[in-house]
């Protein structure tokens, strides 16, 4: 699974941000995971731009432009949290 950032969100504040060290706007990011909390909504855990650390950031600063899942990934859910992941 592919996707695509389109906007920054500040995890604090929910504003649209332009700091961010983390993530490029335009830049495409492959997903090594997906969670799904109630409160929280969607979240893909993505390599940062450091290209080692694995950051959980919020779906919705992104565009999924390749949605195939790898076969290997299995799904959890654990009381109301779910996850999908290799």
């Amino acid at each position: 699974m592919k996707v695509l950032c389109i906007r920054r969100i500040n995890p604090i504040t929910d504003e649209k941000t332009d700091s961010d060290s983390w993530l490029t706007i335009g830049k495409s990011y492959t997903v090594l995971s997906v969670s799904f909390e109630l409160q929280r909504g969607m979240s893909y855990r993505i390599l940062a731009d450091d290209h080692k650390t694995p950051v959980l950031f919020d779906a919705r600063q992104f565009e999924i432009i390749d949605h195939k899942i790898p076969t290997n990934w299995m799904i959890f859910i654990t009381g109301k949290i779910g996850h999908l992941f290799s």
